[in-house]
């Protein structure tokens, strides 16, 4: 017996349908596991950056560290310069103030056989005269 048409492309329709359901649940079903791995990596981003937020905390409080050491080594030989300058400048002072009192007591000496010489002339001359 021969079935009518109708019956036919009932049954196409069916298996259209069941098709049609199928790839919708197949969607749905990978809609839900596109959801799920969003989220894991949605979380697995946030673990990451919270991790790469305190790897660079901890860089830059390194870098601080070491920029304020850096800086801490810069003024002490700063300091240490400083001291050696007051030093060449203290003796250099004190060389001056030492030449100083030598021309002084040179310059003395010197009047002093001036005067010296002038006398014993002056008495030269009287005992002569």
């Amino acid at each position: 017996m021969r079935r009518p048409a109708s019956d036919s492309f009932s049954q196409i329709l069916s298996i259209i349908s069941i098709l049609i359901a199928g790839v919708t649940a197949f969607y749905v079903y990978m809609q839900g596991q596109s959801l799920e791995s969003r989220d894991a990596l949605s979380k697995t981003f946030q673990q990451e950056l919270v991790k790469q937020a305190a790897d660079f905390d901890q860089q830059r409080d390194d870098l601080a560290a070491k920029y304020q050491a850096s800086i801490d080594e810069h003024n002490k030989r700063l300091g240490e310069w400083n001291d050696g300058l007051n030093d060449a400048i203290t003796t250099f002072r004190a060389d001056g103030t030492k030449l100083l009192e030598e021309i002084a007591a040179d310059d003395k000496l010197a009047q002093s056989m001036r005067e010296t010489t002038f006398d014993q002339l002056v008495s030269d001359l009287r005992t002569n005269a």
